[in-house]
């Protein structure tokens, strides 16, 4: 399950992950992003998977990589920190942030919250 939220005070999209996190889910929430983009040109997400356990093969990452790539025309720069501590998620963020080779995405996995929470307000 993916509970995700704008804080407009941080001006972040928030993403929470929680129990067992599918493609599906993924995707889903690669869809929400959409609604965020007529009010402004760039977006910050946080992404905190400390509570999640992906399950998710490698060949879903392909289908992810190319969902999340159809999505950057929609701004100007995306950031997205992505708090881990399982390495098979590790891994997996990492892999999709390299597939994703567009300037206007910077994407960096974090084992603190505090710590992406900082990179991401540097934005």
């Amino acid at each position: 399950m993916i509970n995700i939220y704008y804080s407009s005070e941080e001006e972040i999209l928030h993403w929470e992950f929680n129990d067992t996190i599918t493609k599906s889910n993924i995707l889903d929430s690669i869809e929400e992003i959409k609604e965020y983009s007529l009010s402004r040109s760039r977006l910050k997400i946080y992404c905190n998977s400390l509570n999640a356990k992906l399950d998710i093969k490698h060949t879903d990452l392909i289908e992810i990589s190319q969902k999340a790539h159809s999505y950057m025309n929609l701004f100007d720069n995306i950031r997205l920190s992505v708090v881990v501590e399982a390495p098979k998620a590790t891994a997996f963020f990492m892999m999709t942030f390299m597939n994703l080779n567009d300037i206007r995405f910077k994407g960096k996995v974090f084992s603190t919250l505090d710590a992406a929470k900082i990179w991401l307000n540097k934005f």
